[in-house]
């Protein structure tokens, strides 16, 4: 995982307060917005994914998930979170 700034942090949270609130389009605006300032954030790549496939967005969700696996290969919960994009 590429190192965090205090922005990327506050933007990553600000976007797990908006997906826990179902408000969807604000959390994935808000992930991709950390993964545009800081690359291989796995939280933020591991929760896009989940936004967007709870978004209905189920593409863009498995190419989510297939990008954070470059980061995070190793976690079990993305490969079944994955395989039930399918």
């Amino acid at each position: 995982m590429s190192q965090s700034t205090p922005a990327a942090d506050a933007a990553f949270s600000a976007a797990l307060r908006a997906h826990q609130a179902s408000e969807f389009p604000a959390a994935i605006a808000g992930y991709r917005s950390v993964l545009a300032e800081t690359a291989g954030h796995v939280g933020a790549a591991i929760n896009l994914a989940a936004a967007l496939k709870a978004n209905g967005q189920l593409t863009e969700a498995r190419d989510a998930y297939r990008d954070a696996a470059a980061s995070a290969a190793d976690l079990p919960e993305l490969w079944f979170n994955y395989g039930n994009t399918l």
